[in-house]
């Protein structure tokens, strides 16, 4: 799986605290958001959300995960926008 988008979808149903309503930001489904979530934590080795089936929560690493993400999705968006900019 693509790790930046993984890391999108982890963002997104961190802000939205929803998988299903990560989904439907993002346009795929619900088992996909399920899917990236479970890519990450295996690839990391931790758990990123605490679940129920009423909430869903970070987890204190998933905490210290979301801010690494915002801070590389926000540089890879940035460096996207200038080279934008500067490509015309």
């Amino acid at each position: 799986m693509d790790r930046l988008m993984s890391m999108r979808v982890f963002v997104t149903a961190a802000e939205l605290r929803s998988f299903t309503a990560a989904a439907k930001a993002l346009g795929i489904s619900a088992p996909m958001v399920g899917k990236h979530i479970n890519a990450l934590e295996d690839h990391l080795g931790v758990t990123l959300f605490h679940r129920t089936t009423r909430r869903m929560d970070l987890s204190d690493l998933g905490r210290v995960y979301y801010d690494r993400c915002m801070g590389i999705l926000n540089d890879v968006d940035a460096e996207i926008s200038q080279k934008g900019c500067t490509s015309g």
